[in-house]
């Protein structure tokens, strides 16, 4: 039987909690826990409780579906067989077989008996793509209403069922201008209203007391870039551009940081260019703890970030690694990929060029290193627009109201 509370419960629905690479998510659901205006849980089907914050350890649920969750499944779909119905009609579609759709409906019904246990007013399913599948099976069949926050590859590759998401949820939060219109694309203009530009954000006011990372030779300019090792990162760019500035004369160092299938092909280009001296990957390909990963940014003379648009479509959103840059004042050169220019403007708050153009990108980090002055005052620019759109502090009570 459910308690008596006065708080509205909010089920988190996120495939795997944390990532090192979705910090963005742990540190949005720990600013509402401690906020504590609505009654949180997270169910994951993957993660590592010891990675948790403290604070989120007694909220999380870990649950993979197995042949026990699946018995009361038929029992379920009986009692509930007009719904059934209606959920199969209204997934059918020529590009799903009906094989598919019928295993994706069981499974998403197994989920929801996992869900109806934890008895919440509303269900927030993250990723545009199966995990909010799930929470628009379950949603139909529990009757309980649900959201869907949209991020970047699930909405520009792996987008399912966008139509009939937007018609049953509540309504779509996107972190970016540029999944937003690719949502608004795929829905052929239908309830445009229901899909919400809703910003993530970083701590600003954390990020600015960060401790930089000692350097051993600060007279050699530090450049950082943060990102998985992964194709849309676009980190052979930046490689490249090393070499070019090595050939101009100019010595710079180029730390890479991330985990990522990527290390060894990179690595190997690293050497063959003959710049190991020039660029690192740090964390063996396995990355850094993001208090490691901030402090070495902390303390770069320049922020660089090389991401591409994929041939299958893959791009960033707004990358959190800039974000970060801006908010602790470190200079920004960075590709026009995805959703980048709703934070980096031209010559104003960054030095923006086209995404694999290693020329582009080399000129660009010259630029930033030698004019010192001028670098100075679009990082400053950058600041204050990541204080205006992208503090967490700030966003996090729109989030809430939201949710509310």
């Amino acid at each position: 039987m459910k308690t008596t509370t006065t708080k509205k419960k909010v089920l988190f629905f996120i495939p795997t909690f944390p990532v090192l690479t979705e910090t963005f998510i742990e540190k949005e659901v720990l600013k509402l826990v401690e906020r504590g205006n609505i009654d949180i849980e997270v169910l994951s089907m993957d993660g590592d409780r010891d990675k948790l914050n403290e604070n989120l350890k007694d909220i999380v649920y870990y649950k993979r579906l197995n042949f026990l969750n699946i018995i009361p499944v038929p029992i379920f779909i009986f009692k509930n067989f007009k719904k059934f119905l209606y959920v199969f009609k209204k997934l059918k579609n020529k590009n799903t077989s009906v094989i598919t759709l019928l295993y994706k409906i069981i499974k998403s019904c197994g989920y929801a008996l996992i869900i109806k246990k934890h008895e919440p007013d509303l269900i927030l399913a993250h990723f545009l793509s199966e995990p909010s599948t799930i929470g628009l099976i379950s949603s139909i069949m529990l009757n309980i209403p649900f959201v869907i926050s949209a991020h970047a590859r699930d909405v520009t590759v792996s987008a399912e069922y966008v139509r009939e998401k937007i018609e049953h949820s509540k309504f779509i939060l996107v972190c970016n201008k540029n999944a937003r219109d690719k949502i608004i694309s795929l829905n052929y203009n239908v309830e445009n209203e229901k899909v919400i530009l809703q910003y993530h954000g970083v701590e600003v006011k954390k990020l600015q007391e960060v401790k930089a990372k000692e350097r051993e030779d600060k007279n050699i300019p530090l450049i950082v870039s943060i990102g998985r090792l992964v194709e849309k990162k676009g980190h052979e760019y930046l490689i490249e551009a090393s070499s070019i500035l090595k050939k101009r004369g100019i010595n710079h160092l180029i730390y890479i940081i991330g985990p990522g299938p990527l290390y060894d092909n990179l690595n190997k280009k690293i050497e063959s260019l003959d710049i190991s001296s020039s660029v690192e990957i740090l964390g063996e390909g396995k990355g850094l703890p993001f208090s490691d990963a901030i402090s070495i940014l902390k303390s770069a003379d320049l922020c660089v970030f090389s991401g591409i648009k994929t041939e299958e479509g893959d791009e960033d959103g707004i990358p959190n690694v800039i974000v970060e840059a801006a908010a602790m004042n470190i200079p920004i050169v960075a590709s026009d990929a995805g959703s980048v220019s709703e934070l980096v403007t031209n010559e104003d708050t960054g030095i923006l060029v086209r995404s694999r153009d290693a020329y582009m990108l080399a000129d660009a980090i010259e630029r930033q290193i030698f004019n010192r002055k001028e670098a100075e005052i679009m990082s400053s620019n950058a600041y204050k627009k990541v204080s205006m759109i992208l503090d967490m502090d700030k966003n996090i009570i729109e989030l809430e109201n939201k949710l509310l």
